[in-house]
């Protein structure tokens, strides 16, 4: 076996791994999205404007929290090659 011969059996197809974590972190993320801009329109229609920035400003820093390592995986994971 030559150099070359040994460098194509050892190359495995880069990005099938991170396939279902992908797509796990895409739908968690837009999950999230839609929740908080349903629960934002929720808190606009059913409470006064200053107790509604502020439970907004309070939601909105709780979910950054929870959803920036999802973004974050997404964002190194790319999207999976020939997927």
């Amino acid at each position: 076996m030559n150099s070359q011969q040994m460098e194509t059996q050892q190359q495995k197809p880069i990005g099938k791994r991170f396939t279902w974590v992908y797509w796990v972190g895409f739908a968690v993320t837009i999950a999230i999205t839609l929740f908080l801009v349903g629960l934002v329109i929720w808190i606009i229609s059913t409470q006064d404007f200053t107790q509604a920035s502020s439970i907004i400003g309070l939601l909105a820093s709780i979910i950054a929290i929870v959803s920036a390592p999802l973004i974050f995986l997404v964002t190194i994971a790319k999207r999976p090659v020939g997927g």
